[in-house]
């Protein structure tokens, strides 16, 4: 019975079979699939040769900052606070007194000092004076008896002679009593300006004075019974009208004194010009300072600012992708895709690289395609 049934399926499927077969005519057979070589554009990052311009910039960062200033602080520590003798703000002199510690009765002992110093001096100048007055009369003495001397017979001579020899020798002796009696003023002088320079260096050291004309920018806060701090910033001056942009480090090489340059700050262009800097206190580190054309009082101690530098451009020029470049043996090079889709190496001479791109003067046209990747 199941080889019956089996029978019977098999003569009514077998025409649709025969039928399907006839559906694809002998001369629309598939064709076979082709070899595909192994470099293919397809495998690739591509990319083209365009044109257009090359600009190499560098962003330089500057700082507002007072070019000249000064930071003073006591060199003496532990002392009480006498008097603060300005305020932020105030306008002061070189030379000026700003604040002191106290005195320990040191103004009125240099005073003191002082005044004795006048009296020794005094007493030198009345030395030499005094001197020049006894040596005068013996030098009178010594003069009319030379003269004597010349009409003079013996035995009248020899007296003259021994008188003469007499006077010389009291000059002398003068002279020896005044050396000695300067030489000890000279020596109290010199022990006392010891003395006196001591307590000055001293009275010095406890107070503060202005090294420079300019404007108070910072006091620190002095309270009842505030002590000094050695070598701590206590008040700081600054001259406001040399307050510029700085540049340091390796990106002053980029500026040169007189050229004009324009910078960034607060949003605002401002234009400006590189200063001479023998005008400032440069010192070791290598510093650029930028004078501004037009005051901006706007800004601030310590807002940066930021400079814009062109180093080099090509205008209207070939480029590709820097990573497109090659160079071996010497030789600079790019890869392409010839007629057959094979890779192949063109020789290129190249220029200047900004960012990605280089720059290329011989080798190839705009539009050409090079392969990146």
């Amino acid at each position: 019975m199941q080889k019956s049934i089996a029978w019977l399926l098999a003569l009514v499927i077998a025409p649709f079979i025969l039928t399907g077969c006839q559906l694809i005519p002998e001369e629309d057979t598939l064709p076979t699939r082709p070899i595909l070589h192994s470099y293919r554009e397809d495998g690739y990052t591509m990319a083209a040769v365009m044109r257009g311009d090359l600009i190499a910039t560098v962003s330089v960062r500057c700082r507002y900052v007072h070019a000249k200033e000064e930071h003073l602080s006591f060199s003496v520590g532990g002392a009480y606070i006498s008097k603060v003798y300005v305020t932020e703000g105030q306008q002061v002199k070189a030379g000026q007194l700003l604040a002191e510690l106290e005195q320990d009765n040191l103004q009125e002992n240099i005073a003191s000092l002082e005044y004795q110093m006048r009296l020794l001096e005094q007493q030198k100048v009345h030395h030499l004076e005094d001197r020049q007055l006894d040596v005068k009369k013996i030098d009178i003495m010594l003069e009319d008896l030379r003269q004597r001397l010349e009409q003079a017979e013996e035995p009248v001579r020899q007296q003259l002679l021994a008188q003469i020899e007499q006077q010389e020798g009291k000059r002398q002796d003068v002279m020896d009593s005044y050396a000695q009696k300067l030489q000890s003023a000279e020596d109290s002088i010199y022990l006392l300006g010891l003395r006196l320079e001591e307590a000055k260096e001293t009275l010095k050291s406890r107070q503060i004075i202005a090294g420079m004309d300019g404007t108070v920018t910072f006091i620190d806060e002095v309270k009842e019974g505030t002590r000094s701090v050695k070598g701590q910033t206590f008040i700081s001056i600054s001259d406001l009208s040399t307050t510029v942009f700085t540049v340091t480090g390796d990106n002053t090489k980029y500026f040169a004194p007189g050229e004009d340059v324009v910078l960034t700050c607060q949003d605002k262009e401002l234009a400006a010009y590189v200063a001479d800097p023998s005008e400032f206190d440069v010192g070791d580190k290598p510093v650029v300072y930028l004078k501004l054309k037009q005051p901006e009082p706007t800004l601030q101690e310590g807002d940066s600012g930021t400079i814009l530098l062109t180093l080099d451009q090509r205008l209207d020029v070939l480029y590709v992708d820097e990573d497109a470049v090659k160079t071996a043996d010497g030789e600079t090079f790019v890869f392409i895709l010839d007629e057959n889709g094979l890779r192949t190496t063109k020789t290129v001479t190249t220029g200047l690289t900004v960012k990605d791109f280089t720059e290329i003067i011989e080798g190839l046209s705009e539009g050409d395609t090079v392969i990146v990747d």
